[in-house]
């Protein structure tokens, strides 16, 4: 296939980025080694939404990560304290604007979101080499149950969490 934007990594990072191209006109698609969104938000149950506030009672977060914020508990369960339960406090707070969430109900919501986004997703899905043209990523091999693929791509988002994506590009990365 041939997409304006590929993203490595099905994280709550790649996820946004893929949401944002589409939300742009672009063609996205999200490569997932794994069968479901969220990578450490979801996958690593690490459920907790950090603290989205100064700490005083002023929201500082906004935009996507308040979109995914407020995703995370849409159809679950919640710790979001009483001051900030409809938004803004309505007095100063030293409660902290943050929740814990369910992580398989969160990777589905991630999921419905990306699809009625118009975002394509491939789970299970490795990124196994890319085609460079000199410094110029063209194109990434994928392994999956369907086989060994070729994906061109405009723009490529590494969210792999690992720079999967940059080092097979030849970037300079650091192991261990």
């Amino acid at each position: 296939g041939k997409y304006d934007v590929i993203v490595a990594g099905g994280g709550v990072a790649g996820c946004a980025a893929a949401v944002a191209a589409a939300r742009e006109g672009k063609k996205a698609i999200v490569f997932e080694k794994t069968v479901t969104l969220g990578g450490l938000a979801t996958n690593g149950l690490i459920n907790l939404f950090e603290p989205m506030c100064n700490g005083r009672g002023t929201q500082v977060m906004f935009g996507m990560c308040e979109e995914l914020f407020n995703l995370s508990v849409k159809y679950g369960y919640d710790s979001i304290p009483a001051d900030w339960k409809n938004g803004k406090p309505e007095k100063k707070t030293f409660q902290r604007m943050e929740t814990r969430y369910e992580a398989p109900v969160f990777s589905l919501a991630l999921t419905e979101l990306l699809k009625a986004e118009g975002v394509d997703i491939c789970f299970d899905t490795l990124i196994t080499d890319v085609v460079m043209e000199g410094k110029h990523c063209k194109a990434i091999i994928v392994e999956n149950k369907s086989g060994t693929l070729c994906y061109e791509g405009d723009l490529f988002i590494d969210a792999s969490g690992d720079a999967d994506l940059l080092a097979r590009a030849g970037v300079p990365t650091v192991t261990g």
